[in-house]
């Protein structure tokens, strides 16, 4: 079994620090240094800072800091993409991780007239990690695609010893490869373990957060403290199941009964009230560490972990839980 590793959401939320940004960053950063990570998911959305400028703060006050930049290429370019790992990889010589997102919430995907359909944005998304690759390891590449069109682009400086580590979120197209040293991870959104099947290659992941306290009473007391009832979220959260087609929402679509069930481990609150990305484990230490440890089990080499801010010692502790099962 392949070893397991976590990644870890850096808290960009502006809500909270709209005055001090800087100062909300350098809290986050400190708080990353806290857990075993391997790297720490920037965010990317209309709502949010620009992610590469975070990441290069971020990189500037930790020397280990790995960024995993989020990349929805509606956004982007290739070409810009590459030139900006350069610059990083010039600056810091830090691991830099890339994580494509296919679309973003649908009030901003149309407010830009992205109108690909899920499928056409994976495509999209797979040009995209060609060129890139192509653009960091050769010389005058040239590339002609549906969405790309290069000939005999050249980027400077160029690092022998330059890797970046892919990850596309939900299920990695067939047509999608990655050529060393640069490795392709998948990360799919959290299903109730019973429903889960075992993972489909070697470095497949799942996206959750997590909320353990010492019982499990005490630990959904913390979740209805820390996301409170929001009527407008909960029906903008409604409405995405309606509108989008990713693999996650049209399973949940189709097994309403996990929408409102507080219950079990298995909780979608802080996703409904719209504080929250991925569906949450919740439960004592030991239920959740327990809980991770069955997916890994199931052949799941790595989990990125969103949790309520201010919480790095409570997932510490589910951690080293897991660390000795």
């Amino acid at each position: 079994m392949s070893e397991m590793f976590f990644i870890n959401y850096l808290s960009t939320d502006t809500k909270p620090a709209l005055t001090d940004y800087p100062g909300h960053i350098r809290h986050s950063v400190l708080g990353s240094s806290q857990l075993k990570v391997r790297h720490s998911l920037i965010p990317v959305g209309h709502q949010r800072h620009e992610p590469w400028t975070t990441a290069q703060f971020a990189m500037s006050l930790d020397a280990n800091f790995s960024p995993m930049i989020a990349v929805n290429m509606a956004e982007h370019h290739p070409v810009q993409i590459a030139k900006r790992i350069i610059e990083l990889h010039t600056l810091y010589a830090n691991s830099v991780a890339l994580n494509f997102v296919t679309g973003s919430f649908g009030l901003e995907t149309r407010s830009i007239h992205d109108n690909l359909s899920w499928e056409q944005r994976s495509n999209r998304m797979v040009e995209a990690i060609t060129v890139i690759q192509g653009l960091l390891y050769q010389d005058g590449f040239s590339f002609s695609g549906e969405y790309y069109q290069l000939s005999g682009v050249c980027l400077k400086p160029r690092f022998a010893n330059l890797s970046v580590s892919f990850y596309v979120s939900g299920s990695a197209p067939s047509n999608l490869k990655v050529d060393p040293p640069h490795q392709l991870f998948t990360v799919s959104m959290l299903r109730p373990l019973e429903v889960t099947r075992s993972s489909t290659g070697q470095h497949c992941g799942l996206g959750l957060g997590i909320c353990a306290r010492p019982t499990l009473d005490e630990a959904n007391s913390a979740m209805r403290q820390i996301f409170p009832d929001d009527r407008q979220q909960q029906l903008l959260f409604e409405m995405s199941l309606q509108g989008q087609h990713s693999p996650w929402k049209t399973w949940l679509r189709a097994n309403p009964l996990w929408v409102n069930n507080e219950d079990d481990l298995y909780n979608l609150r802080a996703m409904i009230h719209g504080r929250a990305p991925s569906p949450y484990l919740v439960g004592s230490y030991q239920q959740v560490a327990h809980q991770l440890n069955q997916y890994r089990l199931l052949g799941y080499q790595f989990f990125l972990l969103d949790y309520p801010p201010g919480d790095e010692s409570h997932v510490m502790k589910v951690q080293q839980l897991l660390s000795s099962a």
